[in-house]
């Protein structure tokens, strides 16, 4: 099965059951399932302009590098994490500097680095996947045909004149799914984000599902006032949601990529990559992104809510509508058919599947640093039913 067979969803749906946000074998099977081999929205090229620059990023246990070559845009996971030499060292180093690290050439360092697949899209976005097969088994434009080429870009989008700002980063308490959940439904947002109101009208919000991502669609505020205010001062977004963990969202001055990176069945970072456009007003870019910065932090406060209550039993896993919850009933169509698929595969051979191979250690990110973290053994405990 592939992303483009996703049912429609034209009924409610049981939401994913507990135990896919508790669970340590689940989270096992979701590294080999998906992080492992399908594409990853990563991060914009101005994050690495010229020869020289890199950047370390994480996803469950695997670290992978996006590098600006003498060649052009690579990516190489880093399998042996243990011996990495990436420990202590910083983001962005010039040329003269990776020279001594690495040798320029990551591929000089193939017992710890590994190529890995990379898309550079019609838009500067970088993608990744980190799948070891000559081929991925999931081609990019298979699962994200168009993403690159939507007409409401066309007023703001320009490829060519961002420049990386900032990252900032929040590490809480929840499973990266309930994260995602929260992020592609506005059911919250009128009595949670009491900003949103002025920036979009809530009421009038839709998604479209395609492929592997979803188009969210947020028309500017009803009043006729509000909206002309806005959009003199460039207040108003477009965001699309990447499956399985990334949101991006274009303003007139500035991108940013939200990156849900699970740690455990319990604990998710969460990165924002700033861009902003080079030469643009500081005060409009800092008023739009504070105010992104605050609607973030309101949905950390749900997210880890949510998580106390299905750990303390207090859930249950009720039916999704249709229309007012398709983007939370998309994104757990598409993780429950990947993780069924990929259970099956390993059913037929009696064995597990790590497309990417297994990693044993890994660099906890904290506000842009790498530091060496090890984590627990993968566990033994049985999955839970994969089929509810």
């Amino acid at each position: 099965m592939t992303s483009t067979d996703a049912k429609p969803l034209t009924a409610p749906i049981k939401a994913l059951p507990a135990p896919w946000y508790t669970s340590q074998a689940m989270f096992e099977l979701e590294k080999r399932a998906i992080f492992s081999k399908r594409w990853l929205f990563t991060t914009h090229t101005s994050r690495v302009p010229k020869p020289g620059n890199w950047v370390l990023y994480q996803i469950t246990d695997y670290n992978y590098v996006v590098a600006h070559e003498r060649t052009g845009i690579k990516a190489y996971v880093c399998i042996d994490n243990g011996e990495a030499t990436l420990n202590g060292a910083t983001e962005g180093l010039e040329v003269s500097q990776i020279d001594v690290l690495f040798g320029f050439d990551f591929q000089a360092h193939l017992g710890k680095f590994r190529s890995a697949h990379v898309h550079v899209d019609r838009q500067a976005f970088v993608w990744v996947n980190l799948d070891q097969s000559e081929k991925p088994e999931f081609s990019w434009e298979n699962d994200f045909e168009a993403i690159d080429r939507q007409p409401r870009h066309a007023a703001w989008y320009k490829p060519q004149s961002y420049v990386y700002d900032h990252t900032w980063v929040i590490e809480a308490h929840y499973n990266w799914k309930l994260a995602a959940d929260n992020w592609n439904e506005c059911y919250h947002c009128k009595t949670t984000h009491p900003d949103i109101p002025d920036m979009m009208d809530i009421s009038s919000h839709s998604v479209e599902p395609n492929r592997a991502w979803m188009l969210h669609n947020s028309p500017p505020p009803a009043s006729p006032e509000v909206a002309e205010e806005n959009k003199k001062k460039g207040i108003g977004f477009f965001s699309s949601y990447c499956w399985p963990n990334v949101s991006i969202t274009i303003a007139k001055n500035l991108i940013y990529n939200q990156r849900f990176i699970p740690v455990s069945p319990s604990k998710t970072i969460v990165t924002y990559e700033v861009f902003r456009v080079d030469g643009e007003s500081v005060e409009d870019f800092n008023h739009h992104h504070v105010l992104i910065k605050r609607v973030m932090e309101e949905d950390k406060a749900l997210c880890v809510a949510a998580q106390n209550n299905i750990e303390r039993g207090v859930f249950v896993n009720g039916d999704l509508h249709p229309r007012l919850e398709i983007g939370s009933l998309y994104f757990q169509q598409l993780t429950r058919e990947a993780v069924i698929e990929h259970v099956e595969i390993e059913d037929k051979v009696a064995h597990e599947i790590w497309p990417a191979g297994r990693a044993t250690h890994n660099f906890k990110m904290v506000s842009g640093a790498a530091s060496r973290d090890r984590l627990a053994a993968p566990s033994t405990q049985a999955l839970p039913q994969v089929t509810s």
